[in-house]
């Protein structure tokens, strides 16, 4: 794992790219999207009319930051801080504190699942790092659960907690590049089960010279409708890439004894590569979040630019990426 720890510095990836730090309400009408600095606040902001504001659920400057978001299929906000999640309706002032993180865990991402897969919908993945331990780390809560229990990644290490869309796929950032997978249940003491799957498009850029800064590497991604968006980050570099979601999983069952031959997985990539398109290529980027109506109808939201001037873009389905504000100045 140490081999990997430095690749990912010298690409700049001191940590995964955080695609929790934005959420859309279970409308769409509004995203919340965590600040640059560490800030107790959350921007509040109205794509309609592209007014924000500054609203702080958790009132403990200092000791809990909130540091990702994701929200439940009851349509409630979950807040993650160092020491435990907490939920939010986005109308009450503040959040209720529900449930402690894992002991000597730093959470990096979270994830909840919005329909039922092979794990129940509302199950929520914690993605960061145990102490004392150089790899990424994957904890999950069933619905119902008080438990954390880990996730085993079998011989992959994943950069992002897994994302589904509406019908049930799930897919994830891993080994620098796009995954799709399952979670196989195998609840023991510890264990909630394993991710299993493969890389469905090479899309990172790896390459060194004198004109970049290293290449660029999947850090995160989010699913909506037949689509998939992924967030490439390298040093001083990012870009926003689309990619559609296989016809057909090669890991879509609840138990798997034999892998994909080599040439259908060959077949997998070259077409979700052949179909990519690139929406953004820059500087860096983060905060990806989904809104899903529809498998036609969704909205794209992300940071871009993050060394510049840090805009808040929107993506439609169909549509040109477009700007709803930017930044303020720290």
């Amino acid at each position: 794992m140490k081999t990997l720890q430095i690749i990912l510095l010298s690409l700049g990836l001191t940590v995964a790219t955080h695609a929790g730090q934005s959420v859309f309400s279970a409308d769409g009408k509004t995203i919340y999207l965590l600040p640059m600095s560490e800030s107790a606040g959350i921007h509040k902001i109205d794509p309609a009319t592209k007014k924000h504001q500054v609203v702080k659920p958790i009132e403990k400057p200092g000791t809990e930051v909130i540091t990702a978001m994701t929200r439940n299929p009851q349509g409630e906000i979950l807040l993650c801080t160092s020491s435990a999640l907490w939920k939010w309706d986005g109308k009450e002032a503040t959040a209720k504190k529900w449930i402690t993180l894992p002991k000597k865990f730093e959470c990096l991402d979270l994830s909840c699942t919005l329909v039922k897969t092979t794990v129940p919908a509302g199950t929520v993945f914690l993605h960061g790092t145990q102490q004392g331990e150089n790899r990424f780390s994957l904890f999950t809560l069933l619905p119902g659960q008080q438990q954390w229990l880990e996730v085993f990644c079998r011989r992959n290490e994943m950069y992002s907690p897994p994302q589904t869309n509406a019908a049930g796929r799930m897919f994830f950032a891993s080994n620098f590049d796009l995954w799709e997978g399952t979670m196989i249940p195998e609840e023991t003491e510890e264990i909630a089960g394993s991710i299993e799957g493969c890389r469905i498009a090479p899309l990172a850029m790896m390459n060194a010279d004198s004109g970049n800064s290293g290449g660029m590497v999947v850090g995160n991604v989010v699913a909506a409708g037949t689509q998939i968006f992924s967030l490439l980050e390298g040093r001083h570099m990012g870009a926003l890439l689309q990619t559609p979601v296989p016809a057909k999983a090669l890991y879509a069952h609840s138990e798997s004894n034999e892998h994909p031959a080599l040439s259908a997985q060959y077949k997998l990539m070259q077409d979700g590569l052949a179909q990519t398109k690139i929406h953004y290529e820059g500087g860096p980027c983060d905060a990806l979040s989904v809104h899903e109506t529809s498998p036609t109808e969704y909205s794209i939201f992300w940071r871009q630019d993050l060394e510049g001037d840090r805009a808040w873009m929107l993506l439609k389905a169909g549509g040109k990426p477009q700007p709803i504000g930017e930044e303020p100045a720290e």
